[in-house]
């Protein structure tokens, strides 16, 4: 397993940065105190960040922007709306996205359904960090039909791809005198019979 780099995007005392404020010491869940796993392909853009970081201390905001007012003159967590606002909607835009859809929660959400292509549910509730898998599976991840069919279609292959051909038995097992198995009405479907 690939190491966890917690120095990013965690504060060390288990903080929450919500909507331009920073919450000392709280979090939502138990689950919101876990490190935020970041991809390894993205690990070296951090790092090439924090190079040029004015301030790279334990206790210092990542992306912080200035206060204003009687905040003014600190750093502060920015506000996700003037995120998406100045950095996301006009990506949207570009790519003709309906703005209804660009949000957090839709792009959680998204997350949390293609996921589905790279690991488990267990593995999305913890990029998700969700408390409980309840959530993750209800809320967040949405059946794809077309994987719906390809997890059966996959799973039903493994298991006929052990089978043994039509009519040959273990040398130690006799054919039970009762109703037809599987491979009995398979030899009646197939006129092997």
């Amino acid at each position: 397993m690939p190491h966890v780099h917690r120095f990013v995007l965690r504060y060390p005392d288990h903080s929450t940065a919500y909507e331009g404020e920073l919450y000392r010491g709280q979090v939502k869940t138990g689950a919101s105190r876990n490190a935020v796993p970041i991809p390894d392909d993205i690990v070296p853009v951090i790092e090439a960040w924090r190079q040029i970081c004015p301030d790279t201390s334990p206790d210092a905001l990542m992306f912080p922007t200035h206060g204003k007012g009687e905040r003014a003159g600190s750093t502060v967590p920015r506000r996700a709306k003037s995120f998406l606002k100045w950095r996301i909607h006009p990506l949207a835009k570009k790519m003709k996205i309906p703005r209804r859809l660009v949000t957090f929660q839709v792009m959680r959400r998204t997350l949390g359904t293609d996921l589905q292509h790279h690991g488990t549910i267990k593995d999305a509730q913890g990029v998700l960090r969700h408390a409980s898998i309840k959530t993750t599976g209800d809320v967040y991840v949405q059946q794809i039909p077309q994987s719906v069919r390809a997890a059966i279609n996959s799973r039903t292959r493994a298991i006929l791809a052990q089978r043994r051909p039509v009519g040959e038995q273990p040398e130690h097992a006799t054919r039970p005198k009762t109703r037809p198995n599987a491979s009995q009405l398979e030899e009646v479907a197939c006129g092997t019979a």
